[in-house]
């Protein structure tokens, strides 16, 4: 049985969830099984059915490809543990085709580009290749099944044929029809399926994903929660956008039947519509739960004329206006400034409603990692009556990209000269000065001796000779510290020992320090001469946990991120291994395999009681009292999209295929129906260095055009602040300004502001008068244009324009 429901709030939604795992289906014993687009909405939904049940335990929450898997897994034999059509495993299994030169010169732009591709290039066509056939099952299953018919002419469509002759043929659509025969053919099948599935609120599923859904639910339950803003029936609504372009290829007898519904939902709900569409082609009992909001405020009468499907001039506005905050818009010069400001508008806004505490505060970014350390900073910086808990769900990520920075420094090392700014900059990462025994003291006075000793580059006189270069080796590092070791032994005599001419050491009590110094350099020696060799990817896993056990000391609060890079590191193995895969792979490659693995690991965790900051697609639909949405600039959102030539389906696009702009798009709109009492946002609207102004991303113009539509336009101008370069600016101070700040340090700064410099002109330029001129006059000012407006119109006199210039020795006369 299939049961769809409806809600435009998904705390109705997470109650319906609740009311339905009430009832047992099944053995009391088996999970309940959730897919969910993520694991912030999983630990959302754990916490909700905790407050309702008392505890939450015994429940899974998948993503819908591992949904689909378990469920294979379950009811079908010999089904392997790891997919081998997974983008990640697909990518090993092109490049182990891609070694075969027949195969490449049957096709001549295949050829023409492996010709001079080195090992690196063949692995990004790969992985390139990989996210290609992927994102094909999901979206083109007739191109699938006609490229293993027979052989194509395409070099994609043969090099899929060949990946399905050479290897494990049995990807998600086979198995689908597999799962579809064994239970018509047994129905004792279908006690091995789970008794109930539940798809939360996944934002949009392909038409292939769906029809499975509707079969499976003839042999099992199967409950859909659909995050639905509008009680209408808004799949076939269009945007402004979409209307000029369909009356101009389909001509104005189109007109009558185009839409818009409500203007916000319609510009930015594309995502939505299609996924409503598709929905609404299942054969399902639906069930309905819809709550229009109040429309006491502006964010009220947004989100009530989305729920209703009203356009603006139909919605009701109160009599006396709404000169509320509850839709505020901040522009600032950058990220420190965005979070300089988001902070003292908390504080405010803890300070003005007591029944707001910090976790009802959601703070979601683009990308967290831009703003990670301004967060840090700011929030982490902050004491006393200004301290606001927090938490940045992507810290564990945050981390884990520090431990990749420090690994990419290490791995790089065989292009390098081992220069001193690279192999001091090692020492910047916590966790190598931790594993070495040195703090930031010590680093400071590495700094020092690397600056006296002249050490400039290269580990000793062998390295120097392997480069053909002919120099005194004193200036390397073996040679620099050699130089401070013998120093320490026989003091700084001035005498030469040796070839080696003592350093003065300074304290004795430094000689330890540089004995663990001189340990981080010949560490470093070490793994330059070992790093380079090529290794089998099972051999590169071994060699890299060994190179983090050798250079990395985390402590137990950071050990998430060495654990995670583990996993990393093991799922890497695994995809290998499912691509039987067993090549010998250079440097080069697994340094970009690692990284790319790493940037798609999705991570973060959410702390309760504590203002957290989150990325944007992680937390969008999530409900909070206040939501504020930070760094909406033009230039990083929406994201653009990365087509390329490979991209099959760019060039013969279908309703459902996925693009990036439109995800983006609804993203900003489920973070704009999730705020429960107001809405934040900023966005760096000046630049920094010249204050030039720069625009907001359109996703914010048009929520400020919905907002102009409802309300005077001075009213809507009052909603956006425009912030002061400096935290110090004295407009935080004024007694009659409309600006503040907590920041009660910053006051002394901001008394001591330079005012505004005084004009250079004294008096406006009067108008020129019409006259006559003659030429010798008239010279000198070709030759110094400035100094004739000085004279002739200021009345400044040629002595005061000459004061200071240098003097030239007069001609002889006579």
């Amino acid at each position: 049985m299939l049961s769809l429901y409806h809600a435009n709030r998904l705390e109705d939604l997470a109650d319906q969830l609740a009311q339905n795992l009430k009832h047992p289906s099944g053995s009391i014993l088996a999970p309940e099984i959730v897919a969910v687009p993520g694991s912030a909405l999983s630990e959302w939904l754990t916490l909700h059915l905790a407050r309702s049940f008392g505890i939450c335990a015994n429940t899974e929450w998948l993503l819908p490809a591992r949904l689909l898997w378990k469920i294979f897994r379950a009811a079908l034999p010999d089904v392997p543990e790891t997919n081998a059509f997974s983008s990640d495993v697909l990518a090993w299994r092109v490049m182990k085709e891609l070694q075969d030169p027949i195969f490449i010169d049957r096709f001549d732009p295949l050829r023409r580009y492996l010709e001079s591709a080195d090992a690196l290039r063949t692995w990004q066509l790969s992985r390139q290749m990989g996210k290609l056939f992927e994102q094909y099952l999901i979206f083109r299953p007739d191109w699938i099944f006609s490229w293993e018919a027979k052989m194509s002419r395409d070099w994609q469509g043969a090099l899929w044929h060949r990946l399905i002759k050479a290897g494990d043929s049995r990807h998600w659509l086979r198995l689908r029809e597999q799962l579809f025969k064994t239970l018509a053919r047994e129905p004792s099948a279908a006690a091995k399926l789970p008794g109930r599935v539940s798809l939360f609120a996944l934002p949009g599923l392909s038409p292939a994903f769906l029809e499975w859904v509707a079969r499976l639910a003839d042999h099992t339950e199967v409950h859909v929660y659909h995050l639905n803003f509008s009680e209408g029936f808004w799949a076939d609504i269009v945007s402004d956008r979409e209307r000029a372009r369909l009356l101009v290829s389909e001509g104005e007898a189109l007109e009558p039947f185009l839409e818009t519904g409500n203007r916000l939902l319609a510009a930015m709900g594309y995502v939505g519509r299609q996924h409503l569409s598709q929905l609404m082609t299942l054969n399902a009992v639906e069930h309905e739960r819809y709550v229009v909001p109040e429309r006491k405020t502006m964010l009220g009468v947004l989100q009530a004329d989305i729920v209703e499907l009203k356009e603006e001039s139909q919605s009701p506005i109160p009599a006396n206006g709404l000169s509320d905050r509850s839709v505020a818009v901040h522009v600032c010069h950058g990220p420190m400034r965005e979070v300089e400001v988001l902070h003292d508008q908390l504080l405010d806004a803890f300070e003005q409603d007591p029944d707001l505490h910090p976790d009802d505060v959601r703070v979601l970014i683009p990308n967290p990692a831009d703003y990670a350390s301004a967060i840090a900073a700011i929030f982490g910086s902050a004491s006393g009556n200004r301290f606001i808990p927090w938490s940045l769900a992507e810290s564990s990520v945050v981390r884990e990209n520090a431990l990749m920075r420090a690994l990419d420094a290490l791995m790089i090392l065989p292009q390098t000269r081992l220069d001193a700014r690279r192999v001091h900059a090692l020492l910047d990462f916590p966790f190598v000065r931790s594993r070495f025994g040195l703090d930031d003291t010590d680093v400071d006075q590495i700094e020092r001796w690397i600056r006296e000793l002249g050490i400039v580059w290269g580990a000793d006189a062998e390295s120097l000779a392997a480069l053909g270069v002919v120099l005194d080796p004193t200036h390397t590092w073996r040679g620099g510290t050699d130089r401070m070791l013998l120093g320490f032994g026989v003091g700084d005599s001035g005498a030469i020992v040796g070839d080696l001419l003592p350093s003065a050491p300074g304290d004795s009590s430094l000689a330890e320090m540089l004995g663990r110094w001189r340990t981080f350099l010949e560490d470093l020696i070490s793994l330059q001469s070992r790093m380079d060799s090529p290794r089998t990817l099972s051999g590169w896993i071994s060699f890299l946990n060994e190179v983090v056990d050798e250079f990395f000391l985390f402590t137990s609060q950071e050990s998430d991120a060495l654990v995670r890079f583990r996993q990393t590191l093991a799922s890497l193995g695994r995809d290998a291994k499912a691509a039987h895969f067993e090549g010998v792979v250079p440097l080069k490659v697994i340094k970009d395999a690692l990284g790319k693995k790493t940037a798609d690991t999705v991570g973060g965790r959410f702390v309760g009681g504590s203002v957290t900051f989150s990325r944007l697609s992680s937390g969008r639909c999530l409900p909070a009292k206040l939501v504020c949405l930070i760094g909406m600039n033009a230039s990083d959102f929406p994201g653009r999209e990365n087509h390329h030539g490979l991209d099959q389906m760019a060039a013969q696009p279908r309703p459902g295929d996925r693009s990036r702009r439109d995800d983006d798009r609804f993203t900003f709109l489920e973070a704009v129906m999730s705020a429960r009492e107001r809405l934040y946002v900023s966005y760096s609207g000046a630049n920094v260095r010249d204050d030039l102004l720069e625009p907001p991303s359109n996703v914010v113009e048009e929520l400020l055009k919905a907002v102009r539509a409802r309300e005077l336009e001075a009213e809507t101008d009052k909603r956006i602040t425009r912030h002061p370069l400096q935290a110090f600016s004295r407009r935080y101070f004024a007694k009659d300004s409309d600006l503040f700040s907590y920041a009660g340090e910053m006051v002394p700064h901001a008394l001591n502001a330079r005012h505004a410099p005084a004009p250079v002109f004294m008096k406006t330029l009067s108008p020129l008068e019409p006259g006559s001129c003659s030429v010798a006059p008239s010279r000198p000012s070709w030759k110094d244009p400035k100094n004739r407006c000085f004279s002739n119109m200021q009345g400044i006199a040629d002595s005061c324009l000459l004061e200071g210039q240098v003097n030239q020795q007069p001609r002889r006369s006579g």
